[in-house]
């Protein structure tokens, strides 16, 4: 039977990438309100703007969804440590 190898480092390093994710997905909301007069005409400023809300919606959804797989990545990567360090410990004298 194989063994169960599991890099934990592998999983911490996905947690992190998708918090850097959410950060940006989070930041964009920033950088739409500074660009609106840079559009020119108040009828495509408010075309974009109902376009962005749209995509506010969805970019929330996405940044949840996000949030959710970090999480799972931290807490698996946690609990095959915590696992591992209780069966390498049940084998001390």
């Amino acid at each position: 039977m194989d063994d169960l190898r599991v890099r934990t480092d592998l999983l911490r390093d996905a947690a992190a990438s998708l918090s850097d994710l959410r950060a940006e997905l989070s930041g964009l909301e920033r950088r739409r309100d500074q660009a609106r007069s840079s559009w020119g005409s108040d009828d495509v400023a408010d075309a974009l703007d109902r376009f962005v809300d749209n995509w506010d919606d969805n970019r929330r959804r996405i940044g949840d969804s996000v949030t959710s797989l970090q999480r799972m990545a931290e807490a698996t990567a946690e609990e095959f440590e915590r696992v591992e360090s209780e069966l390498t410990g049940s084998f001390d004298p």
